[in-house]
């Protein structure tokens, strides 16, 4: 799933994380959002057996990435982005001696944000002076991210409000374990298995990350 995939977002970096109470045995909660989307606490990873067949149920935000993506951001670029947030968690995966089937698993993540002209210049070399620009603008949102899906933005208050989304999905046909790590292509991800659930957890900085809850359909 590009659930797993690492972003590189043009005036933000991203990567891909977490649910749960802090508990070292087994899944507990983690990948269940509260009412606001967000996790119970940081994520721990306590590896297992992901071999069986998996369907999403559900994710959820681990920290605050809208906090953790600003504060990346250069001086000229404050608070571009506004909002995060799971759109979506569907489909299923089989995990099988090292390969990877049936593989239709995804989070959907919406992301909005606020370009001022002077933020563009700073980091494009270029001012928002129109709609045209803000096609431009979100044109680059959509073929410059991993996993994007589509994007927007209009012309208002001298810059671009947008919004776009990706999609995160396991990205490839074979995967590996390592203790508590499960990596599928240039993604490594912290899992825990067991009691029919998978858990795995998506990177957004070291200090924030989506939780992705999978339970098990059949061994």
């Amino acid at each position: 799933m590009n659930y797993f995939c690492l972003v590189s977002v043009m005036v933000v970096g991203l990567v891909l994380g977490g649910c749960g109470p802090s508990s070292s045995s087994g899944p507990g909660s983690f990948g269940v959002p509260d009412a606001t989307g967000h996790c119970a606490a940081a994520y721990a990873a306590t590896g297992g057996d992901p071999a069986g067949t998996w369907s999403v149920v559900s994710a959820c935000l681990e920290g605050d990435p809208v906090a953790a993506m600003n504060s990346h951001l250069t001086s000229a670029c404050p608070n571009v982005v506004r909002g995060y947030k799971v759109e979506s968690a569907i489909g299923m995966a089989t995990l099988s001696a090292g390969a990877i089937s049936n593989n239709d698993a995804a989070v959907t993540i919406r992301e909005d944000r606020v370009v001022s002209s002077s933020c563009h210049q700073a980091t494009n070399a270029t001012p928002i002076l129109g709609q045209s620009d803000c096609d431009n603008y979100a044109g680059s949102l959509t073929t410059g991210l991993r996993g994007a899906l589509d994007s927007s933005c209009t012309y208002e208050n001298d810059g671009c409000t947008c919004w776009n989304r990706m999609e995160y999905t396991l990205d490839g046909s074979t995967y590996t374990t390592t203790q508590t790590n499960l990596t599928v292509g240039p993604d490594v991800l912290p899992f825990s298995a067991g009691s029919g659930v998978l858990t795995l957890r998506i990177r957004v900085y070291d200090e924030s990350g989506i939780q992705v809850r999978l339970q098990r359909l059949q061994r």
